[in-house]
C-alpha cells in the first residue's frame, strides 16, 4: 500500500517527495578531517536541486550512523577503484546536507552499484 501511494504522489507531480537518479563513474571523493560529511562526484553531475548551492557534487551526510556512513563510503571507494558505474539516488528538492554556512549539497538516498 505504502508503495502505491508513493507512485501516486510522484504521478501527481508532488516532486518534493520523488527521488531522481544519476548514474556514472566516481571522479572524485572527498573526505575531510574536521567534517563527518562526505563528497562524491561524478562525471554526470544529474540534475540540480534548487535548494541546495552546490550542484556538482552529491553528499554522504555526516547526519547518519558512522557505520552506515561507513558502509557506504567503502562501497564508493570499491565502484571508483574499480572504475564501476553507480547510480545515486537524491531529493529532486529539499535535503541538502551542509558543509558549510552557504554551502549545501545533494544527499545520497540510496546508491546502487
Amino acid at each position: 500500500m505504502k508503495y502505491i501511494v508513493g507512485l501516486l504522489l510522484c504521478a501527481l507531480s508532488v516532486s518534493a517527495y520523488c527521488w531522481e537518479t544519476t548514474s556514472g563513474k566516481i571522479t572524485d571523493i572527498s573526505l575531510y578531517a574536521g567534517k563527518d560529511i562526505v563528497l562524491v562526484r561524478l562525471d554526470n553531475p544529474g540534475i540540480s536541486n534548487a535548494d541546495c548551492t552546490d550542484t556538482s557534487s552529491f553528499a554522504v551526510s555526516g547526519d547518519i550512523t558512522e557505520a552506515r556512513r561507513s558502509t557506504i563510503v567503502s562501497a564508493l571507494f570499491m565502484a571508483k577503484a574499480t572504475g564501476q558505474n553507480i547510480s545515486i539516488a537524491y531529493y529532486k528538492s529539499g535535503s541538502c546536507a551542509t558543509y558549510k554556512e552557504g554551502s549545501t549539497f545533494r544527499t545520497i538516498q540510496r546508491l546502487m552499484l
